[in-house]
């Protein structure tokens, strides 16, 4: 069960940023595609609606289950079933969190709010394949600080289709 959380692997992690044009764009690509569960590569509709069903599933009964001595054995129980699926097909794991809602940027600890807040810190292999979305200071738009393996980032930061609607590493714009 370790090799599914801890893969030895050279991270890397890098932010992009996607303006509010990109995720209108994005969120009406997601509207109107079709999903066909039949087929065996997952495309964006797929991914989509993949995700939007286990969100789905996210409501008071199932955080009520997770929560307070018996959440770890649930949660355990969730995952138990699947490990095999993983472990032989060497399926890869994307984990996606969102520091959207957290309020972040209004947390004063004593030298006024934060000019900005970010994901940082080292990388390692408890932190692979991991997404987190946060706002971007000042504009209408949202961070991805994106952890992946050394060759699958010089992919992404490289693929014209992903670049379309994220900047890598745009300036921070400080107001």
């Amino acid at each position: 069960m370790e090799s599914l959380w801890f893969k030895e692997a050279k991270y890397k992690t890098r932010r992009f940023v996607m303006g509010k044009k990109s995720i209108a764009t994005l969120r009406a690509k997601a509207k109107t595609c079709e999903y066909n569960p039949m087929d065996k590569e997952m495309e964006f509709c797929g991914m989509v609606e993949a995700i939007k069903e286990s969100v789905e599933k996210i409501n008071s009964d199932y955080l009520r289950n997770v929560e307070g001595d018996k959440g770890l054995s649930a949660i355990r129980g969730q995952l138990y079933p699947m490990a095999p699926l993983v472990l032989f097909s060497k399926a890869e794991i994307f984990a996606f969190t969102s520091w959207l809602t957290f309020g972040l940027e209004d947390l004063d600890f004593g030298w006024g709010k934060p000019i900005w807040v970010g994901a940082m810190g080292g990388v390692g292999p408890a932190f692979r394949e991991l997404i987190i979305f946060t706002k971007s200071n000042g504009v209408n738009a949202i961070e991805a600080w994106v952890t992946l393996k050394e060759k699958e980032m010089a992919v992404l930061e490289d693929d014209p289709e992903f670049l379309a609607f994220a900047a890598k590493n745009p300036c921070i714009l400080i107001s």
